[in-house]
């Protein structure tokens, strides 16, 4: 987990970031690395390195809310915190979609209202950890946490002991195995020997040519020796999946 800011007042910048470490002084939390965001670019370039499952504040004044929505789509785990000078229009927030935790003002309860939200972050965070649709990769020094159903695949990368994640909204390079990815979620399974993917993100199986269409515009090609597992675990999670929605039909 990082803290990512966008706040172009440095005063506030600053008070923000002395307010973050005091917390996590007083609490003896291991510190949170901070990254500053630029822009909307800038976000985008920060998110290929970096796993979800972060907190973000975002100042609204300028592009705050694009750059917030940008974030929403790449992190959907993410607690977005935006922070205003003044009232700012809720219902432009609200048609953003983005789903944020809180609005602060920069008023007088400022430093009150954030070791509130951060105090909630922290129980929050270890009740997520169990989630079942999120899992935790190790990727040495880093621990990266994501979401099952974002992932579309993971392919070996041409740079050694590295792996890339394709997902729906970005992609991720890192450092470990497919070994290790592999056993992960019973989602997954291993269709060539540099391929993993996600049968919960496949579209369509073409067993003529051996390839596999998957829901982020992607194809990629299994082996003859993974087409008996392959099958076997998409046709059970098609079967659990219709089931679900038959159930949610009736209610």
């Amino acid at each position: 987990m990082k803290i990512f800011i966008y706040e172009e007042e440095k005063i506030y910048r600053d008070r923000l970031q002395n307010l973050i470490d005091d917390f996590l002084a007083a609490e003896e939390i291991k510190p949170l690395e901070q990254c500053i965001i630029e822009n909307d670019a800038h976000i985008h370039k920060l998110m290929t390195i970096m796993s979800q499952h972060n907190i973000y504040f975002i100042d609204l004044e300028n592009d705050g809310l694009n750059i917030a929505r940008t974030v929403r789509d790449l992190d959907p785990l993410g607690y977005i915190i935006l922070l205003s000078q003044e009232n700012f229009d809720c219902k432009a927030i609200f048609n953003k979609k983005i789903s944020a935790l809180t609005l602060i003002h920069k008023n007088d309860s400022f430093d009150f209202e954030l070791i509130d939200v951060f105090k909630y972050i922290a129980r929050r965070y270890k009740q997520v950890r169990k989630i079942d649709n999120v899992i935790e990769i190790q990727s040495k020094p880093n621990q990266l946490t994501f979401v099952i159903n974002e992932i579309v695949y993971f392919e070996a990368s041409s740079l050694p002991h590295k792996v890339w994640m394709y997902g729906h909204h970005r992609d991720i390079e890192f450092y470990g195995t497919l070994s290790a990815v592999e056993h992960a979620s019973e989602q997954f399974v291993r269709v060539h020997r540099g391929i993993i993917v996600n049968i919960a993100n496949i579209d369509y199986i073409d067993d003529s040519s051996r390839v596999i269409y998957l829901s982020n515009g992607d194809n990629v090609r299994y082996s003859q020796r993974s087409r008996k597992i392959l099958f076997e675990k998409y046709h059970t999670f098609q079967k659990h999946r219709n089931r679900n929605r038959s159930n949610k039909k009736r209610v």
